[in-house]
Parts: structure tokens; sequence; C-alpha cells
């Protein structure tokens, strides 16, 4: 059903995600992309997507992408500061300000119940 996009509540799509990431990266993070465009109030996102997606990622040593969705998480999550974020930029030497425009794209997107990650392109970064 999920291959399908007939699901269309966020939660399970979240929780099918939590059995993907132990076989299947890629797929898992096609998942919780649905699973935000899927959400119509950013109050209600499960800010574990986030980090998920982080991760991911830093596995990948894909770290602009990860350094995207720590700022994210800051964004959505009162109890973190940008130190991991900030470090992560550091170390790599990342384009931080380029990674941070498209940190309040993704933002304003899901703010906006409008998350799209083929519209925004997540795929080529």
């Amino acid at each position: 059903m999920a291959g399908s996009n007939r699901v269309s509540d966020p939660k399970l799509l979240v929780a099918l995600a939590s059995v993907q990431i132990k076989t299947d990266q890629k797929r898992t993070i096609k998942t919780l992309y649905r699973a935000l465009s899927l959400y119509t109030d950013s109050d209600d996102i499960d800010v574990s997507i986030f980090y998920s997606l982080a991760s991911m990622r830093m596995d990948m040593d894909n770290y602009r992408f990860a350094y995207v969705w720590y700022g994210v998480a800051e964004a959505f999550d009162e109890g973190i500061n940008d130190t991991q974020r900030v470090q992560l930029g550091q170390r790599y030497a990342l384009p931080a300000r380029i990674l941070d425009n498209i940190v309040d794209e993704i933002v304003s997107n899901l703010n906006s119940a409008t998350f799209n990650a083929d519209s925004l392109k997540l795929g080529k970064l």
C-alpha cells in the first residue's frame, strides 16, 4: 500500500519507515518525505522525522543533507540549539548560507502544508 501512495496518514508512514530503515535507507527517505507531504498542520509533525533524515544522511556521508535536516529540526524542536549543525558545517566546510536558505524553504513549505520533496529538488542536494 505504501508504494502505491494510498496511505494518507503520516503516522502510519512514520511507523513504516521505522521498519524500512533496517533494510533500505533510500526507500525510508522516500517514505518520510511522503509523510511530511501529508501533514496539514505543522504543529502535528513528528520531529523524529527530521532527526531520522539527518542521521541517515550522516550514515551515507551526505553532510549537506544532514546539515539541512538538523536545521529543520531546530525550527520545529525548541529543545535543541544549532551547535551540532554549526559544527557539522565547519568540520566539512559546507556552504552554510546556501544550505540555510534550503532549510528556510523547507520550513516554509512545511508551515504552509505544501511540502513536496520533488518540487524542492531535494534529490539533487
